[in-house]
């Protein structure tokens, strides 16, 4: 059987002989298999993706049973819109890029899978909610089912904390779950069943993903650890002797390096989540006091959350979730967050002057996870720079209102505001006021910024403009007045002349094309401006990603 799926393989054209290598690699994932402008998908994938985006499908050339292969895709530069509709649906896709130039590829350009994207490891999308989290969590569940470790991480935000549950275990698990709302479960694969069959309800609409046991290894995990966060010992993010919460968050890192194929560097730390400051609400508290979801449709309408819930940005909101989801205990807390409301409360316009501050803030979470994990655009750099100058207007209502400083809480958040101005005084100068979607095609960076850009723009322009008048100039020397100059991709520039008008044609014009009505020409001299134009746009579009690479840097 397997010679002759081999055989099977081998009787495809090159293309797909290398898209079955890639796929063979990635069952379970729908293989995003980039060709040009496009993600394409063949065979099962094509179906499903068809099914699942409502997008057409088609086919191309027979497969070595004759039939046709079954084919759907989605332009590159929308996949954002795309992408989350699968893992949305709890399909895991496998992007897999072009990794040379077209242009210079001897054969099949070479493609590799370059991220796996599953519903606990999205970060780029649009259509991540904002008033929550995108957890992946780590589920690790000692030998005798008394004590379970957690770990969840969210790569949008760069969230990383733990936790050790017991007592009431299975109970304590199902409100972990309500209480947080993952996207994704990571489980041993010995423990999947145990978990699917005693944590039950609570786990649905939520993918499950086992893992080897060997990565939830509490040893292993300790030292995949302290090389993520450079440190000799865990002691001082509060997991010694949290040998289950180490196992899940070691386990948890591992699945997250294998998907992106490389190192978070934006998740800086850990945090061992203690239950003694806060209130534990178990999963009936939180459904039948309708925290989050109520009790009729399980939506957030008529909920605590969406009754309180009045912030005006998505870390806000976020924060609001989390601050629900674990009240304060000690009084002294308590005390200083109501000193800050009652501070609010009295004063009317400084609240107000906030309330607009605030409303012009981006998720910079978000933003900066994007630009760490290579996923962000000249776009992010625009909404970063106008959320840092609202915290210049921030740091200003604390200078006009110095009564503030008075409340313990207010006063330690006015030492945390950095505008950061130098970085957006660079960004100012850099990027442009609207920036295209895609970071590979030119337009992002502002005149004056680089005189080598400049350099190349300048000379591009002048070459577009000499092009601009050549139409005009052949028509006067041939005397064809039906004399065209055009372009496409496909044969660059030329000069069109209509069959009626060949006689006129110059000797220096050299034949590119017959059409059936017209002859399409070129000469030495448009050669040369085509070569140099054609040139100066890669070289325009290489010196912009490179300076957007140095920006990120500076951000980062």
């Amino acid at each position: 059987m397997k010679e002759a799926a081999k055989e099977s393989v081998e009787n495809f054209t090159p293309l797909m002989r290398q898209y079955h290598r890639i796929k063979k690699r990635y069952p379970d994932a729908i293989l995003f298999y980039r060709m040009g402008d496009f993600y394409e998908m063949f065979f099962e994938d094509a179906v499903v993706a068809s099914k699942e985006l409502g997008i057409t499908l088609t086919s191309r050339d027979k497969g070595p049973d004759g039939k046709r292969i079954p084919m759907a895709g989605v332009p590159y530069h929308a996949v954002d819109n795309y992408l989350p509709r699968l893992v949305e649906k709890g399909y895991k896709v496998a992007i897999c890029e072009q990794v040379e130039d077209p242009k210079k590829a001897k054969g099949i350009v070479k493609r590799e899978v370059v991220r796996v994207v599953t519903p606990g490891t999205l970060y780029t999308s649009s259509e991540l909610k904002e008033h929550t989290n995108n957890f992946l969590l780590s589920l690790l569940v000692d030998s005798r089912a008394s004590r379970a470790g957690l770990a969840l991480l969210d790569l949008s935000t760069g969230e990383f904390f733990c936790k050790e549950v017991e007592g009431d275990l299975l109970e304590g698990i199902r409100s972990e779950l309500m209480k947080y709302g993952p996207r994704e479960v990571l489980v041993p694969r010995s423990q999947r069943r145990w978990v699917e069959e005693n944590v039950g309800e609570a786990l649905k609409g939520i993918t499950i993903t086992d893992w080897p046991d060997h990565l939830f290894l509490p040893e292993g995990s300790e030292e995949r650890l302290k090389a993520h966060f450079s440190v000799l010992s865990l002691d001082g993010f509060g997991l010694k002797g949290r040998r289950l919460a180490i196992g899940a968050a070691g386990a948890a890192l591992a699945y997250v390096n294998e998907t992106l194929m490389s190192s978070p560097t934006h998740i800086g730390e850990i945090r061992y989540l203690e239950s003694s400051g806060n209130m534990i609400l178990d999963s009936t508290t939180l459904r039948n006091l309708e925290i989050f979801r109520n009790l009729r449709d399980s939506s957030t309408s008529g909920t605590l959350f969406e009754l309180l819930n009045k912030t005006l940005t998505p870390m806000g909101t976020r924060a609001m979730r989390q601050a629900l989801s674990s009240p304060l205990l000690s009084p002294t807390q308590i005390d200083r967050r109501l000193d800050a409301v009652e501070y609010f409360r009295g004063h009317l316009f400084v609240r107000s002057d906030l309330k607009e501050v605030l409303k012009g803030v981006g998720d910079i979470e978000r933003t900066i996870s994007r630009l760490n994990l290579g996923g962000g655009s000249a776009r992010d750099l625009v909404s970063l720079r106008e959320s840092l100058r609202r915290m210049e207007s921030l740091g200003e209502i604390f200078e006009k209102n110095p009564e503030m400083l008075s409340v313990e809480l207010l006063a330690d958040l006015r030492g945390r505001i950095n505008p950061l101005s130098d970085l957006v005084e660079l960004l100012d100068r850099a990027i442009v006021e609207a920036p295209p979607a895609t970071v590979k095609e030119g337009g992002m960076i502002k005149e004056g910024f680089s005189e080598e850009l400049d350099g190349l723009k300048k000379a591009l322009k002048e070459a577009k403009e000499y092009l601009e008048t050549l139409e005009m100039r052949e028509r006067r020397r041939t005397g064809i007045k039906s004399l065209k100059v055009g372009f496409n991709k496909v044969f660059g520039y030329y000069i069109e002349v209509t069959r009626p008008n060949l006689h006129l044609v110059p000797k220096d014009y050299i034949r590119k094309q017959t059409l059936a009505s017209s002859e399409r020409f070129i000469t030495p001299e448009l050669k040369e401006k085509e070569s140099f134009i054609l040139n100066a746009q890669d070289k325009i579009e290489e010196l912009e990603y490179a300076l957007f690479r140095q920006l990120v840097e500076e951000v980062l």
